[in-house]
């Protein structure tokens, strides 16, 4: 429940925002352009591309639907998080993003939705590295390389991570496609420009690609 979250919650999930790159901008840079806080924290967990919920574990994200999050109001997600905090990070916004010194109404908001856009982005790849398995990744770079391969010859990627076959090759692939990383054509395998930007984020953030299957 929303109600049971104390500041402790809210300080760690600040600190994984930090990592984002754009620390003080997150919070209320969000409630800013009428998207909540506790919309992206969830997301931090939990993000929604196209319908599809990534969650901590990537075969139950497989079997779920991922229906969307309502947005409440502004004021009722703000009453969840201390004013002390609230205040803290609007003044890191508006001495980090100087939005306020903006000309129009018009200009400021177009500068919290670029801030609001980087973090978005930023927290979504977050997440889909958190649950994408190590040989996931190597496939992508090769996919980056080398644009045209089969269902048949990616396979070796899951074979080198699943020995024991416990986790199907088709669900394997379909985290890939479902989250719009790869797309198939004719029979040919392709990675997506998301894919690829993934790779970018990947690479920027010093991230490891050396992850656990």
């Amino acid at each position: 429940m929303l109600s049971d979250i104390n500041f402790t919650l809210t300080a760690e999930a600040v600190s994984t925002i930090k990592n984002l790159a754009w620390p003080a901008v997150a919070l209320i840079c969000f409630f800013s352009v009428r998207k909540p806080l506790v919309d992206l924290i969830k997301r931090l967990t939990k993000v929604n591309i196209a319908g599809n919920s990534i969650e901590a574990n990537q075969p139950q994200a497989i079997q779920n639907t991922g229906k969307e999050l309502t947005i409440s109001n502004v004021d009722k997600e703000l009453s969840y998080f201390s004013q002390e905090a609230v205040t803290q990070f609007d003044s890191y916004v508006k001495n980090e993003s100087k939005f306020m010194e903006l000309a129009t109404d018009a200009d400021k908001i177009d500068r919290l939705l670029k801030y609001s856009t980087i973090i978005y982005i930023k927290s979504t790849f977050e997440s889909i590295y958190s649950v994408i398995f190590g040989s996931q990744i190597q496939l992508l770079q090769r996919l980056n390389s080398f644009p045209e391969e089969t269902y048949e010859s990616l396979e070796r990627f899951y074979k080198s991570g699943f020995p024991d076959k416990d986790y199907s090759y088709d669900n394997y692939l379909l985290f890939l496609y479902k989250y719009n990383l790869i797309i198939d054509n004719n029979g040919k395998i392709h990675i997506t420009i998301m894919g690829v930007d993934f790779l970018k984020f990947i690479v920027a953030n010093n991230k490891s690609i050396e992850k656990p299957n």
